[in-house]
């Protein structure tokens, strides 16, 4: 037993050999209908715990993420756009909408419950990328499909219409292989609602709009704040360079007044040294005066 389990470790997929591996060998890519589009198949079986496919795409910022979504919802275009991809200490965004010939972007959405496959993020050397995971075994033929909402608490209808209380759950299609068609699991119609149900998804909608208007109202504030912590910064910057001038006028009035008093110093030498001067003249005035004086009482 040891012997098997070990060969079964083996010849599961690495994530380096995933990335460099043909899709088209372990999966086939079929038309369901128009209204779920194009949806991808199993071409062998798989284990739990298998890799299966590399999202591949364009990784952008989630500012041009919401920019091109828009572009896309504009131009009538499909988006496949793989939002909060953590990358260090940011948050990115795959896009796939241009990368026909990769597979990870046609695979749909089911609730949890329903899904055989689950989107993690892995790290080859630096690159981020988004691998889907097989999350229990699944045999040729079928279906693969993961959570689009994993770990997200509210959904938009608007973006994912498929996903609103009022139609069966999308659940995984399989292919007949020797029939050569595809056996849709979801009828996709419209829920027989009850009143209280009804009322009950009205209800939904009401406090998601309340719950985007308090975000955009937080978003605001926090603006608000920043900008009070601006001009605060510039008041406090202003503030320092007004004692700094104030500071340099201080120094300068300093320096004023140290040469003034270098000044008066020098004043009082040349003073001191004046009266020196008069006090010599005046010795060698009185000395002339005795000497005159002898030589008159001598004659």
């Amino acid at each position: 037993m040891e012997t098997v389990r070990k060969e079964k470790r083996r010849k599961r997929v690495t994530l380096e050999e995933l990335v460099n591996l043909k899709e088209s060998e372990r999966f086939f890519l079929v038309k369901i209908n128009d209204k779920i589009g194009y949806g991808v198949f199993a071409r062998q079986n798989f284990k739990a715990l298998d890799l299966l496919l590399d999202y591949k795409g364009e990784k952008i910022s989630t500012q041009e993420a919401k920019r091109r979504s828009l572009f896309y919802d504009y131009e009538n275009k499909g988006s496949f756009i793989f939002d909060g991809v953590k990358d260090g200490s940011n948050f990115v965004s795959i896009d796939a909408t241009y990368y026909h010939k990769s597979f990870g972007r046609y695979v749909n959405d089911s609730p949890k419950q329903f899904t055989n496959a689950k989107a993690k993020r892995m790290v080859i050397g630096k690159e981020v990328k988004i691998i889907l995971v097989a999350t229990k075994d699944i045999e040729i033929g079928t279906e693969i499909r993961y959570d689009y909402l994993e770990g997200q608490r509210s959904i938009n209808y608007e973006v994912m219409p498929w996903r609103a209380p009022q139609y069966e759950p999308s659940r995984p299609c399989h292919f007949d292989v020797e029939k050569e068609i595809v056996i849709v699991s979801d009828t996709g119609k419209k829920k027989q609602l009850t009143p209280s149900q009804a009322i009950k998804i009205m209800n939904q909608s009401y406090m998601e709009e309340k719950e985007e208007q308090s975000e955009d109202n937080e978003e605001k504030e926090e603006q608000s704040e920043d900008n009070e912590e601006k001009e605060e910064q510039s008041e406090d910057s202003e503030e320092k360079e007004e004692q700094s001038e104030d500071n340099e006028e201080k120094e300068e009035q300093s320096e004023d007044n140290e040469e003034k008093e270098e000044q008066s110093e020098d004043n009082e030498e040349k003073e001191e040294q004046s009266e020196d001067n008069e006090e010599k003249k005046n010795k060698v005035r009185t000395m002339k005066k005795k000497k005159n004086k002898v030589r008159t009482m001598k004659k």
